[in-house]
C-alpha cells in the first residue's frame, strides 16, 4: 500500500518536476528555452544551464523543453530568371519605364529579438516547434522557419515595391544601387516591426543586381560600333590631311 502511494504521488509531483521524480535536460549555448506544460508555457525563460523538466506523470502526461535558437541568420532573396528557378518560373524584377528584367539578390541577416519583449514570446506560441534529435520531450523552433513562415513573403513585396518606386529604368538602378540597398534596408526593418515579425533585423545588403543579358549584349554592340565609328573618323582625318 505504501508502495502504491509512492507511486501515486511521483506520478503527481512529476508535472512541476519536484521531489524525487526530477529529469534534466541541458540548453545548450546559442539557445534559449521554455518549459512546455499540459497547461501552456511558463513565463520563466532559461538560458545556458540545465532544467528541470520532472518526470512523466500518469498516461505520458508531462513538460517538455522547447528551445529557440538565440542566435543570428543570413538569408538570400534572389529575383532571377525561370532557368535558375525551382518553378522555372521567371521571378525578375521589371521596371517600369524600360520593362527591362533585373536579376536581383539580397543578403538579409536576422538574430533573435531581445528575451523580454513581447515578440520573443512570439517565437514560442506562433510557431510549431520540430524535434531535437531522438529526444521526445524536447523541442527546437530555427529561426529560418520563423523567416520562412513569418517573414519571407513580406520581405520579397517589399524589395519589389522599392524598386518599383525608386528604381525608375536599369541604369538609373545601376548607378542607384547604394540608394536602393538604404531604402530596401529601411523598408524590410519597418515591416517587421509593423508586422510583428518575431526577428529583428541586423543588415541587408544587395549583393547583386544585373540587367538582363540582352542588355549587356547590345550595349557591348553599340560600344564596338562607336569603336568603329571613331576609328573611321580617325581615319577620314589622317585621309584629309595627306597632301594632293
Amino acid at each position: 500500500m505504501k508502495y502504491l502511494r509512492w507511486i501515486l504521488m511521483c506520478s503527481m509531483l512529476s508535472l512541476t518536476g519536484c521531489g524525487g521524480c526530477s529529469d534534466y535536460r541541458n540548453v545548450p549555448s546559442g539557445y534559449a528555452a521554455k518549459l512546455l506544460t499540459p497547461t501552456g508555457f511558463q513565463a520563466k525563460l532559461y538560458t545556458n544551464g540545465q532544467v528541470d523538466i520532472g518526470k512523466l506523470g500518469v498516461g505520458g502526461i508531462g513538460n517538455s523543453l522547447v528551445l529557440v535558437e538565440n542566435t543570428s541568420i543570413t538569408v538570400k532573396e534572389s529575383f532571377l530568371n525561370r532557368h535558375a528557378n525551382a518553378d522555372k518560373e521567371d521571378h525578375r524584377i521589371i521596371l517600369q519605364e524600360d520593362n527591362v528584367p533585373l536579376s536581383v539578390d539580397f543578403r538579409i541577416n536576422f538574430m533573435t529579438p531581445d528575451f523580454g519583449h513581447q515578440d520573443s514570446d512570439k517565437l514560442f506560441t506562433l510557431v510549431t516547434p520540430e524535434p531535437w534529435d531522438k529526444d521526445v520531450r524536447m523541442q527546437v523552433i530555427r529561426l529560418e522557419k520563423v523567416y520562412d513562415l513569418m517573414a519571407k513573403m513580406a520581405v520579397r513585396s517589399v524589395i519589389r515595391d522599392v524598386f518599383d518606386k525608386h528604381g525608375k529604368n536599369y541604369k538609373h538602378a545601376m548607378s542607384s544601387r547604394t540608394d536602393l540597398n538604404n531604402k530596401a534596408s529601411a523598408a524590410i526593418i519597418k515591416e517587421i516591426k509593423d508586422s510583428g515579425i518575431p526577428l529583428k533585423v541586423k543588415a541587408v545588403d544587395l549583393s547583386m543586381l544585373m540587367p538582363d543579358e540582352t542588355i549587356w549584349k547590345i550595349n557591348a554592340q553599340i560600344s564596338s560600333a562607336e569603336a568603329q565609328i571613331q576609328s573611321m573618323k580617325k581615319l577620314a582625318k589622317e585621309i584629309e590631311s595627306l597632301p594632293n
